[in-house]
């Protein structure tokens, strides 16, 4: 694919990303469930977890990091940090942000928009690693051995 035609659906992803995640934030509460104070906490905590991570993971990546799923022409593959236990951290914070919000607002339409952003995202790193794999020759092990969006569990490369 081009370069300019990645970039523009890598554009797309972001503003639907942004879309909906406006959309779990100021949607209206349908059947909306009671929130013991616990779970507004646990929720907040979470939220501000993933708020962490986004900016380690940022960090992490440097100058290779876009605003978009297109990998930068001058980036390395990046496996420290965050990226040695997880390939997508900074979507597993948006995800643990979305997770807070969901509880936070506990109603079915809450938690149904918040499982409609763990698809979304799915989907956006399944679309942003076929561009990895053509991009790096040692994105396949490092996929195979690396978890999604949370460490893998068992894994002796990444338990060393």
């Amino acid at each position: 694919m081009p370069a300019k035609i990645a970039r523009q659906k890598g554009w797309g992803w972001v503003v639907t990303q942004v879309v909906l995640l406006l959309v779990l934030l100021f949607a209206p509460l349908i059947a909306p469930i009671y929130v013991p104070t616990w779970l507004g906490v646990l929720a907040i905590i979470i939220a501000a977890l993933g708020i962490g991570i986004s900016f380690v993971a940022s960090r992490n990546l440097g100058t290779a990091l876009t605003p978009t799923p297109v990998p930068r022409d001058s980036a390395t593959l990046h496996t420290n940090g965050l990226y040695r236990h997880m390939r997508h951290p900074i979507y597993t914070s948006v995800l643990l942000v979305a997770t807070g919000i969901a509880l936070y607002r506990l109603a079915w339409s809450s938690i149904v928009l918040c499982i409609a952003v763990y698809v979304f995202f799915y989907y956006k790193s399944r679309h942003e690693e076929k561009m990895l794999l053509d991009k790096y020759p040692g994105y396949r092990k490092y996929q195979a051995t690396t978890g999604r969006f949370f460490p893998k569990l068992g894994n002796s490369e990444n338990n060393k």
